[in-house]
């Protein structure tokens, strides 16, 4: 019966009870648990074969969770709206592609001080998540206008972008973002190129 699940900073949440959590809980729609440390890849294994409901997740400042293997078993769940990765140091371009493939219904997406997500990533997420409304990706220093214009491009549906401290980003981009994102409502771009 359990649909929400909300673990903010438990230190000791391991696997163990992610695995608990998901095996029990298969109508799970969202699963808050950020700066949960001890969680690893694993949990989103267990979250993605066991809750194909899930359309929220923060696991924000999860020191373990992001690299690729994890992002691709959390590519099975499709039904996904709101993903919340801020912090997590292990995330990569590969990864954000792979969610991307597999996350079409993404309307939300931060990824505020991962700084291993860049063009690739990004340019990613523009090309597939058509329904993305807020995208939030500040602090990466490998973003470029490539990044931006894929984003401008194919994600018209765009009302919140945040890229504050992307330090590479120009005049190209903005332009596009202008042109081709016309439902854009708030703009955060502080420390950029």
């Amino acid at each position: 019966r359990l649909q929400v699940c909300e673990l903010a900073s438990c230190g000791n949440l391991t696997d163990a009870a992610a695995a608990l959590i998901a095996r029990g809980c298969p109508l799970l729609r969202s699963l808050v648990v950020p700066t949960c440390r001890g969680l690893t890849d694993k949990a989103l294994g267990y979250v993605a074969d066991h809750c194909p409901r899930l359309t929220e997740l923060d696991a924000s400042h999860c020191r373990h969770l992001g690299g690729e293997a994890g992002l691709a078993a959390l590519a099975r769940c499709t039904r996904l709206e709101r993903l919340r990765l801020n912090g997590c140091k292990r995330l990569s371009d590969d990864g954000v592609a792979a969610v991307a493939a597999g996350c079409a219904a993404l309307q939300q997406l931060h990824l505020d001080g991962c700084g291993g997500v860049g063009d690739g990533g990004i340019g990613a997420v523009g090309a597939r998540c058509r329904a993305l409304r807020e995208l939030r990706a500040g602090g990466s220093s490998r973003l470029t206008d490539d990044a931006l214009l894929a984003v401008g491009t194919g994600c018209a549906e765009l009302r919140v972008l945040a890229l504050g401290g992307c330090a590479k980003l120009g005049d190209a981009a903005f332009v596009r973002l202008a042109a081709h994102c016309p439902r854009l409502e708030q703009l955060y771009l502080a420390r950029t190129g």
